[in-house]
């Protein structure tokens, strides 16, 4: 393998934000130095969801999204789907990280192009970045899929969460809580402290707190946590000065799935806290 193709750097470090123009290369992995960054190609999303082979299925995964289109430069030669496999796998092994696959997968995947895959995880602390590499032509070219794991920023707040309560009588939040359990974890007390400042703009407004989950795990015991969830954020409000009488809270179980309960991105839009207007 020619030393220039080891010269393949693994560079971790917070992300920047998403680059406008002219757009940046991977934060956390750089191309092989035969090949430059097709941007015309390459993708820049700062939330979307993404799969990848764990060795055993594909997994969705959810966060700041990358695609990488990567071509061989003028007169250079091209490196084997092997090589850029090897570079790749040496790089993510020698940060830590791990190789879960390569080879050809079953279907079901998002892929684009060729067949062949390397998929692994890098991980700093509790930072998680997921990585898929995808050569094609030969060598000729290859593409780089990438998603660094985060929860969606709520963008909808104050009086865009009115706006959508008085045109389609409810609004959707992504609140998050511990696994399997009530507790409201603290990165979602900001949406919750604009859901207050709306309730405390509209003072007719009364609303039912309606929790909702997949359909993983037991019936009764889905039932008892959507129930648990939305008196917790209703106890919240209530707790920042929101009169108890303009609230209600009521669980549905897994019985009002929105999306697909067969997939994890499906499940995770069904893992839901409901403003209902009254």
């Amino acid at each position: 393998m020619r030393s220039a193709l080891l010269a393949t750097v693994f560079a971790f470090a917070m992300p920047a934000l998403v680059a406008q123009a002219p757009m940046k290369d991977f934060t956390y992995l750089n191309c092989l130095p035969s090949y430059e960054m097709s941007e015309g190609d390459s993708v820049d999303q700062e939330f979307n969801a993404y799969k990848f082979f764990n060795g055993k299925k594909w997994q969705s995964v959810e966060g700041r999204f990358w695609k990488r289109a990567y071509s061989l430069k003028s007169e250079a030669k091209a490196a084997s789907p092997l090589q850029i496999f090897r570079n790749y796998a040496n790089a993510i092994k020698a940060a830590g990280g791990t190789v879960h696959f390569q080879g050809e997968p079953p279907d079901g995947g998002d892929y684009y192009s060729c067949y062949a895959i390397l998929s692994g995880k890098l991980a700093k602390g509790d930072q998680e970045v997921w990585v898929l590499i995808n050569p094609c032509n030969d060598g000729n070219d290859y593409n780089l899929f990438a998603v660094e794991v985060q929860s969606m920023r709520q963008d909808v707040v104050a009086k865009d969460l009115l706006d959508a309560i008085q045109a389609q009588g409810y609004v959707a939040l992504d609140v998050q809580f511990d696994t399997s359990k009530t507790t409201i974890q603290p990165k979602s007390l900001p949406l919750l402290d604009q859901v207050v400042a709306m309730l405390k703009a509209s003072a007719a407004l009364q609303l039912s707190v309606e929790g909702h989950t997949d359909n993983k795990g037991i019936d009764a015991e889905n039932q008892k946590l959507s129930e648990g969830r939305a008196k917790a954020v209703m106890a919240h409000l209530v707790s920042k000065g929101i009169p108890a009488a303009r609230l209600s809270s009521v669980g549905f179980g897994a019985s009002k799935p929105v999306a697909d309960n067969r997939t994890e991105e499906g499940r995770a839009k069904n893992r839901r806290v409901e403003l209902v207007k009254k």
